[in-house]
């Protein structure tokens, strides 16, 4: 890996009532990945990416009373994948490949029996271009015991995707290969390129009203104009239910939200009046601007995008002219009446001084947010009679799954958050937090949870988040060593991080159902509590974290064409999986060697007392190791997977 960094950073004062700042930055990197998406090297990618940041500033001063600052910034990302082969061609290969397939590079080759991957990696060459353009301006004026700030913002974001897939080939055994005759292939026709344009503009105002000498009020209200991302060729495909068709050259999958009026208000107060007490509470509306990612999908549906997949249990198929049969389609959509997330944040916090130096916060905060991102197969057979329907009464039998995102889900937070702060006397400082909090939603959007089990049903998604974590501690704090006198004793100091906090929950999942119906997620039953404990597994490798693991049952009856399934009881990340504890210690030494030059060592342990942090357990219930650990949490190496101990002397001069 290459990587260059450049930057530059320049401040004038051009008269008295104005200042200037401009900010630059710069970085390339390229990267060679010989085992990408293969296990022998030198077939793999490579990555080259640039980054660019521009930030201008202008501040003007009219009076003492009245201030203005206009900014201006910019910001680029483009990164591509292109294969380490790509100056091959599959016909020079001998290789047969369909019209619209990319014609160059190699395709993925699989041989089973001997477990080696080669060629390109699937789904590349590939790339993305990000630039975003944005322009600010906030008017600053104080008049009496109002302050008032008055603003507008403007932003344009264009994103470019690169999306081509040259195809793979399976063979069974290494004997089959070398006979060209391959189990399977697939390809897709033509790509998912696409460019899409997002642009935004809101303005707002606030004013900070001192109503009193210990009391201030805060009153702002924003209004947000968030652009709908479209496509610049309408190269777009929807799903219309209407018609049981994808429907092509759509430019706006759904209409732009116009009515993101955002009002806040926030109070803060001394009750006492004396400086040490303080109190505020806060309320505000928050919209959130629709992401590209939620529309990017659109452009790999047919007709610009077509899989293409053969499988033969004779081993028929061949390099040079491979069976070019269309799949199942499972298109890509997003509900026509899609709606730009907001939040509803409130607050409030105390503030007290127990001593000149160390200071306690206590603060309830509390989150509802509207609209989120919800993933649905809008193609999901009812449930009936408790039991879901045969894949053959789905509600449109000429595609596969229908991936639709909607805006259909909902969240909430509430916290206690808890600080103490000691500032720095006699060479001490710390701050010790703690946080007790809960988090709820109908989808994290993290696999297996994307599709809920029943798409009809969304009630029954809702439960902690998968990122919700009940209790969390942290502490963190140095200590100068008193020892004076000469270089070798005096400029000692330790420094301590440590870290604790809950498990994540979990969600328990159904192998063996893709029969069902397409891209089903079935949950199990569950017939009583579930246990959670950390021992040795018995009978294999790994740790035993589901103690009871006879309490869950397959809700499903049969197998194959007789397979019947009924939505599992078991609740949405109802298990808590493992807790992480970490440590991190540090002792550093300070030198000056003459007047000029000093020097600094570290020695530093990470995660000190080698506490071992697990990771998930496998939630496979059809697994023999369904509820077994067999990993730490991070990598190896990683921070809080194990010890690691650090050794570094820098020279400053």
């Amino acid at each position: 890996m290459n990587e260059d960094i450049g930057t530059g950073d320049v401040s004038v004062n051009l008269t008295n009532s104005d200042e200037f700042h401009g900010y630059y930055a710069i970085e390339k990197d390229h990267r060679f990945e010989p085992t990408s998406g293969t296990n022998l090297p030198n077939f793999g990618d490579t990555r080259d990416g640039s980054r660019q940041l521009l930030t201008l500033s202008e501040s003007h001063i009219f009076n003492s009373n009245l201030t203005n600052q206009v900014r201006l910034g910019f910001n680029r990302l483009f990164i591509t994948f292109l294969p380490n082969d790509g100056q091959v061609t599959p016909a020079g290969l001998g290789i047969g490949l369909p019209p619209g397939v990319p014609q160059y590079g190699m395709p993925s080759i699989t041989i089973q029996d001997i477990g080696i991957e080669f060629g390109d990696p699937a789904g590349e060459p590939q790339g993305r271009g990000d630039t975003t353009v944005a322009f600010n301006d906030t008017l600053s004026w104080l008049k009496g015991r109002n302050s008032f700030d008055f603003g507008v913002d403007i932003s344009r974001f264009y994103n470019n995707n690169i999306g081509e897939n040259v195809g793979s080939f399976t063979f069974t055994t290494l004997a089959n290969f070398l006979n060209d005759a391959a189990a399977a292939f697939s390809t897709t026709e033509g790509n998912s390129d696409d460019k899409i344009l997002m642009p935004a503009w809101g303005t707002f105002v606030q004013d900070s009203f001192k109503w009193k000498p210990n009391v201030t009020w805060s009153l702002g209200f924003r209004y947000d104009w968030n652009g709908t991302p479209s496509e610049s060729t309408d190269r777009f495909a929807t799903f219309d239910p209407a018609t049981d068709s994808i429907t092509p050259n759509v430019s706006q999958p759904f209409p732009t939200n116009d009515k993101l009026f955002q009002p806040r208000l926030g109070v803060a107060w001394d009750p006492w009046g004396d400086g040490k007490t303080s109190i505020r509470a806060g309320y505000a509306i928050l919209a959130q601007q629709p992401t590209t990612n939620i529309v990017s999908g659109l452009s790999g549906n047919p007709p610009y995008a077509t899989p293409f997949q053969a499988t033969s249990a004779s081993n028929s198929i061949t390099l040079e002219n491979p069976p070019i049969t269309p799949t199942g389609i499972s298109p890509y959509t997003v509900d026509p009446n899609y709606h730009d997330a907001y939040a509803q944040d409130w607050n409030i916090t105390i503030q007290r001084e127990l001593t000149n130096t160390l200071g306690l916060q206590v603060a309830y905060v509390g989150s509802k947010s509207t609209h989120l991102q919800q993933i649905l197969n809008e193609n999901q057979p009812a449930v009936v009679g408790g039991v879901f329907a045969p894949a053959t009464a789905a509600p449109f039998p000429n595609f596969g799954g229908i991936e639709e995102v909607t805006s259909n889900g909902n969240s909430n937070y509430n916290a206690l958050w808890a600080t103490l702060n000691k500032q720095v006397t006699h060479g001490f400082q710390f701050l010790a937090s703690y946080t007790y909090s809960k988090s709820l939603d109908y989808s994290s959007l993290d696999f297996p949870n994307d599709f809920p089990q029943d798409s009809y049903n969304l009630r029954n998604e809702y439960g902690p988040s998968d990122f919700d974590a009940r209790n969390r501690f942290v502490l963190s704090g140095f200590y100068e060593l008193p020892f004076k006198g000469n270089r070798a004793i005096s400029g000692w100091q330790l420094a301590i991080i440590t870290q604790a906090q809950s498990g994540n929950p979990l969600t328990a999942y159904m192998s063996g159902v893709s029969g069902l119906f397409p891209d089903a997620t079935i949950r199990p039953n569950v017939s009583g509590p579930i246990d959670t404990e950390s021992v040795p597994a018995v009978g294999t490798y790994g740790v035993q974290w589901i103690a009871n693991p006879l309490v869950f049952s397959s809700p499903c009856t049969g197998s194959g064409a007789t397979l019947a399934c009924s939505p599992g009881n078991e609740g949405r990340n109802s298990i808590i999986g493992p807790s992480f504890v970490d440590t991190d210690f540090s002792l550093i030494k300070d030198t000056k060697i003459t007047e000029r030059i000093g020097s600094e060592f570290r020695a530093e342990a990470f995660d000190i007392f080698n506490h071992p942090n697990f990771g998930d357990p496998n939630m496979n219930v059809g697994s023999a190791t369904f509820g077994v650990i067999t990993s730490t949490r991070f990598p190896t190496g990683d921070f809080g997977s194990s010890r690691q101990l650090q050794f570094a002397l820098k020279l400053t001069f």
